[in-house]
């Protein structure tokens, strides 16, 4: 099949479905989502969808994937020995407060279908930004980073989008995540 034609400015139907996807996410749970939904709000074809992913799930974790603002695994990563920042900042920009939202949605009832798929790329994202000697000394990090991500994840359930800067301000201030991260970072 034949891809198609874009002018400058328009919006492809990869990120025709994604939007899709968080329009919907928005006025139900994950688990009762369907292809079909997406490609009515979409206004694209099944073969359109089909084309760019194989499955809903792969949609999602697409979706999921890019959920997370990259700046939180930064100040995470990049803070020094014994001090991390405040989210503050970050918080306040237009990006990172959409992406904020976007993870609201996730842990808004959604029980534990993308839940997980939410940790597992915010730990991609941290283990991608730490260096590591070995691949043994990777899989050393990646526990330890799914230990900081789980954290992350069940800190952030049950507030609001607003909250959660302070809320990942407060859980680095935990004595057992400042030891992970300085772990991580020595």
């Amino acid at each position: 099949m034949a891809r198609p034609k874009y002018r400058r400015g328009d919006v492809q139907a990869r990120e025709k479905l994604i939007d899709a996807f968080w329009e919907l996410l928005e006025a139900e749970p994950y688990t009762q989502m369907s292809v079909r939904e997406i490609c009515r709000e979409s206004g694209l074809n099944k073969n359109t969808f089909y084309y760019h992913f194989e499955s809903l799930d792969a949609l999602a974790n697409e979706a999921v994937s890019s959920a997370l603002p990259i700046e939180l695994a930064q100040s995470l990563v990049s803070a020094p020995i014994g001090k991390l920042p405040s989210l503050q900042p970050i918080a306040g920009t237009p990006v990172v407060r959409g992406k904020f939202a976007r993870v609201g949605l996730v842990l808004a009832g959604n029980g534990t279908a993308l839940q997980g798929t939410l940790m597992s790329h915010f730990t991609e994202q941290l283990v991608e930004m730490v260096p590591c000697s070995s691949e043994e000394d990777r899989q050393s990090k990646t526990l330890l980073l799914g230990f900081v991500a789980g954290g992350l994840v069940n800190t952030l359930r049950g507030k609001k989008p607003a909250e959660y800067a302070d809320a990942v301000t407060k859980l680095q201030q935990l004595p057992a995540i400042r030891a992970c991260m300085d772990e991580l970072r020595s």
